[in-house]
């Protein structure tokens, strides 16, 4: 009778034995799907990095376009002002216009200015969220070598 007690016994540690493999294989299974959705965000999050900067970069060189095209619209009015320096009057409605635009050409740079920081912020932000993603995949890594 003690070597059916020790059959039963056997028979149960290797159910058990094969439940455990079953949870460990589950487990895995789910790392490695973990994984792949970690890859898929890494993936993701870059491509829409890339995307933001492309933008960002079109915008940026939108506004240097209508910068330059403002500073030579500038430039071809000072030329027309130092053209009609015998009428007074007309001059210094002219000088005024030029300075509204100038200050409009100041307030384009200023946007730039502003656009560029926007591109950094969000570059910064966009770097450190894929530091946070690394950081997971590394720990996920470490938890998966463990098992």
């Amino acid at each position: 009778m003690p070597k059916m007690v020790d059959l039963e016994k056997l028979s149960a540690l290797e159910t058990e034995i094969k439940i455990i493999e079953g949870r460990i294989s589950t487990k895995q299974s789910e790392l490695e799907n973990i994984i792949k959705e970690c890859n898929i965000l890494k993936d993701n999050t870059n491509k829409e990095i890339a995307r933001q900067r492309q933008q960002c970069d079109i915008e940026c060189q939108e506004k240097v376009v209508e910068a330059n095209k403002l500073l030579k619209s500038v430039e071809a009015k000072l030329k027309t002002v130092e053209k009609r320096e015998e009428d007074s009057k007309v001059i210094e409605g002219q000088i005024k216009k030029l300075d509204e635009k100038s200050k409009a050409f100041k307030d384009t740079e200023k946007e730039v200015e502003a656009l560029k920081i926007s591109c950094l912020e969000k570059e910064k932000k966009a770097e450190l969220l894929i530091g946070q993603y690394e950081k997971k995949l590394i720990e996920l890594e470490e938890l998966r070598n463990k098992k």
